[in-house]
């Protein structure tokens, strides 16, 4: 571990993280094309509501790594915590980049998932298979992860 430097690490955990949470996305996705699911929607629902407590569950569960460093030091000031986003953005021209690509992902998610899905795959092959359809693009996403991690590890 300590001859990866860190821009490499955290671009490929940051893959794994990605390909992992885009793999449960596309899970979700797909449950709503089960037929047995489909037909009942309060089961769907059910089901839904359970994956997002367990996952709530699971977040409360993780053990804070470095909790020695920070009781040492004290907790920061609120007011430092909550402007550090605001702080970043007025020093790093990286951070500053990335919001036409937000901008960009959002309204084409908000495309995609809103009108797109509605007005021509729901149509085309039916409202049951639109969870089945959404689930691809997402499955590209997931499938892309690692080879672009490993990408941004290589260029640094």
């Amino acid at each position: 571990a300590a001859r990866v430097d860190r821009a490499a690490a955290t671009s490929l955990l940051g893959s794994y993280f990605s390909g992992l949470y885009l793999l449960g996305e596309v899970s979700m996705k797909l449950l709503s094309s089960v037929p047995a699911l489909a037909a009942v929607p309060k089961l769907l629902y059910a089901v839904y509501a359970a994956a997002a407590i367990a996952a709530a569950v699971f977040a409360c569960s993780v053990d804070d790594v470095d909790a020695a460093a920070r009781t040492e030091a004290g907790p920061p000031p609120w007011g430092r915590t909550a402007s550090s986003a605001l702080r970043l953005f007025a020093v790093s021209p990286l951070a500053r980049c990335l919001v036409p690509m937000n901008c960009a992902f959002g309204f084409g998610a908000a495309y995609l998932n809103g009108y797109f899905m509605a007005a021509v795959v729901g149509p085309g092959v039916g409202t049951r298979s639109i969870g089945f359809v959404s689930s691809l693009v997402v499955a590209t996403a997931a499938a892309a992860a690692l080879p672009l991690g490993r990408l941004g590890a290589a260029l640094g």
